[in-house]
């Protein structure tokens, strides 16, 4: 089974089948993206695409369920593996297409509960977006999409656990 322990073996056209491997329950939304790519499955595009709607939707739902700490420390652990990659293609991964979605507006809660799991590479990839958001001029229609997306904030969901109510 390929692995992403190993960043020489970690090729950049290998990342969504390493990602597949190592999170099965992907499998489904890996297929699907495939389908619609087709014969384009091994442009670099594609990579990019199974990052963020394969492995970074599957990290907003990890991040929104609350319960789900010990598969978001794997998830994690994963992204910090690409943010650490030698090769400026792996580590590129990491920041556009898992740090730069965090940034969104009305993800804010998303944002504080991943930084609890990050490792020191990918926060320092976080740290770039950052830099590149807040130094980015922004338009009216940019204000008017930050205006309307603010109005739809994505809330973690905070699961309690019950006490057994028959002592």
């Amino acid at each position: 089974m390929p692995s992403i322990e190993s960043h020489d073996e970690l090729a950049f056209d290998r990342v969504p089948t390493v990602l597949v491997a190592q999170f099965p329950t992907l499998r489904a939304s890996f297929d699907s993206l495939l389908a619609r790519y087709g014969d384009d499955y091994d442009q670099p595009t594609f990579v990019y695409a199974a990052v963020y709607e394969v492995l970074g939707r599957y990290l907003d739902s990890l991040l929104i369920d609350g319960d789900e700490d010990t598969e978001l420390r794997r998830v994690m652990d994963c992204i910090e593996r690409l943010a650490s990659h030698p090769a400026p293609d792996g580590r590129g991964l990491g920041a556009t297409e898992i740090a730069y979605p965090l940034l969104g507006s009305g993800r804010e809660e998303l944002l504080e509960r991943a930084r609890l799991f990050m490792g020191r590479n990918t926060q320092e990839i976080l740290r770039g977006q950052e830099r590149l958001v807040a130094g980015a001029r922004i338009g009216f229609a940019q204000r008017l999409t930050r205006a309307i997306l603010g109005w739809r904030k994505v809330r973690v969901v905070h699961r309690r656990k019950h006490r057994d109510q028959t002592r």
